[in-house]
């Protein structure tokens, strides 16, 4: 599999998560019932929900671990169960240039 990130499907949207040392994974999503997914021998698992953009959604490891997607293109900026949303990180070194410091000066 090769697929990051939730996906549009026909039926709604696919969701993975590579979880190899995993037994089982359950799909939350805010205001629906938790949704198993499929796991496959190469440590990937799947789930498609009738959902579209803009819903909030964690993966479920176990009862005590909970974590966002790591290949979701947005995270809602709140923690869920404890799990951290992902934060983009400016690496030092790596400042914007250009007239008022708005970008490269090509």
């Amino acid at each position: 599999m090769s697929a990051w990130g939730p996906t549009p499907a026909n039926d709604g949207t696919t969701f993975r998560l590579w979880a190899p040392d995993a037994d089982r994974v359950t799909l939350e999503i805010d205001g629906a019932a938790p949704t198993a997914m499929d796991g496959q021998a190469d440590g990937w698992f799947t789930a498609t929900a009738d959902v579209g953009a803009g819903v909030r959604y964690r993966f479920r490891i176990c009862e005590e671990l909970a974590v966002p997607d790591p290949a979701s293109r947005q995270q809602s900026g709140v923690c869920m169960a404890g799990a951290s949303p992902s934060i983009p990180l400016r690496i030092a070194g790596n400042r914007p240039t250009g007239a008022g410091g708005a970008g490269r000066n090509w």
